[in-house]
């Protein structure tokens, strides 16, 4: 067992709390303000913020006032004001354009800035989405369409609701009903209808690595491709979009073990039987969850005590468990074989190859946060309070100094788990 490291505190740095460092910056808060640091130890700006954002598109979101006040602007990476501080609401930079709102999110109006911080288009949409090849959905008088980087209108609003695109297609929806299910389809960067709004579809989100979950009756859920053919029967109870080639279902099988809804020549299986809000009345049926891959094939089924499978990250997962009253953690492999025993009572997602693990015996005990590679080895022995993931080669921590001092302080570590900034 490695010995628990102690670090010391600089003099010069003493940090109340930190975040991810992105883009070669991490917001830090000093005497109750927050700013940015460099991977040399810099404050890019005297810590002056009462909330920050982190970097995106070279610009982050800085508030002065906090909660009562709630006026946001943006900073360059020399820590610079290229918006003071005046919006109601803001987003992150997307293409060179950041969402704000003026007047507030009850009855404020949104429009874009660009990276001088000079209003582009003008605030007067109640909702828009960022920038994607060109185009943000915007919300005008109840229905959605979208503009381009000038503001101009290129599609009027005309649908009720919309999503973000990702991989190339966006979510549009031309009607609801009165249980908030729609007629979806999907349009492309040009404005045509790749999969035309039809009421076979209900309800739809995004595609992710080439797929989207899409749902055709109540809890009637399977995958369409971009072309709209559906290519994993909707026979599930719940999905979850695909993440490294795999993704988290929910199903109702019979207590005998078969499967309600096969992947054969009766795509569709029982479904007198599949799909009840309370699976469990059913009689002679059962509540399900499984892996499946991007064939609708079954890697693996959820274990008796299985309560949780988070999405795959470097090809591992956390994996949480029912242990008598509480619940423990560990980790499986892309096969489903739990190959880190679940005795933590938490753990984050693997990162640049280490996962942030708790292990105080149980979650309301003292943290003692640790890191340990993908054979469950401890790496890195600090017994820290919060922990983050790895990004950019650093984490940050937070753990009493070599004083024995009773407040925590945070820390940036490197995968040796020293203190950087020293």
């Amino acid at each position: 067992m490695k010995a628990i490291l102690k670090l010391k505190i600089s003099n010069m740095l003493k940090l109340e709390d930190g975040g991810y460092f992105y883009q070669g910056l991490a917001k830090v808060k000093l005497n109750g303000k927050w700013s940015f640091i460099n991977k040399t130890g810099k404050l890019i700006c005297q810590a002056q913020f009462d909330e920050v954002r982190d970097f995106s598109g070279g610009l982050a979101a800085v508030n002065i006032g906090g909660s009562d006040a709630q006026k946001w602007g943006f900073i360059n990476k020399t820590g610079q004001l290229i918006a003071k501080p005046q919006f109601d609401g803001i987003d992150n930079f997307c293409e060179g354009f950041a969402a704000v709102n003026i007047g507030g999110y009850e009855t404020g109006k949104w429009g874009f800035i660009d990276h001088n911080g000079e209003l582009v288009v003008q605030a007067k949409y109640d909702r828009v989405m960022k920038f994607s090849q060109g185009l943000a959905a915007v919300k005008y008088d109840g229905k959605w369409g979208f503009i381009n980087q000038l503001g101009e209108v290129v599609l009027s609003p005309q649908f009720v609701d919309v999503q973000d695109f990702s991989e190339g297609l966006a979510p549009i929806c031309v009607e609801k009903d009165i249980d908030n299910k729609g007629k979806w389809g999907f349009i492309n960067h040009k404005l045509e209808n790749v999969i035309s709004p039809s009421n076979k579809f209900r309800g739809v989100r995004p595609f992710q690595q080439g797929l989207a979950p899409i749902e055709t009756g109540f809890q009637e859920y399977g995958y369409i491709d971009k072309s709209g053919n559906i290519v994993i029967p909707p026979i599930f109870s719940f999905t979850r979009n695909f993440v490294e080639d795999l993704a988290i279902v929910g199903y109702t099988r019979k207590i005998n073990g078969q499967l309600l809804g096969t992947f054969g020549e009766d795509d569709y299986g029982d479904r007198s039987l599949i799909f009840y809000e309370r699976p469990q009345s059913v009689t002679n049926t059962i509540q399900q969850k499984a892996i499946i891959n991007k064939k609708g094939d079954i890697v693996k089924t959820y274990e008796y005590n299985w309560e949780k499978v988070d999405d795959f990250k470097e090809g591992m997962a956390v994996l949480c468990v029912k242990d008598g009253y509480s619940y423990k953690y560990g980790f499986v492999n892309k096969l489903g074989n739990c190959i880190i025993p679940c005795k933590f009572s938490y753990a984050l997602y693997f990162s640049e190859g280490l996962a942030a693990v708790n292990t105080s015996r149980n979650f309301n005990d003292t943290p003692k946060w640790k890191y340990i590679d993908k054979v469950g080895n401890v790496v890195i022995n600090v017994e820290a309070s919060q922990a983050s993931p790895f990004r950019e080669g650093l984490a940050v921590i937070k753990c009493k100094d070599t004083t024995n001092s009773s407040y925590n302080y945070a820390y940036f570590i490197d995968k040796t788990g020293k203190n950087v900034f020293e």
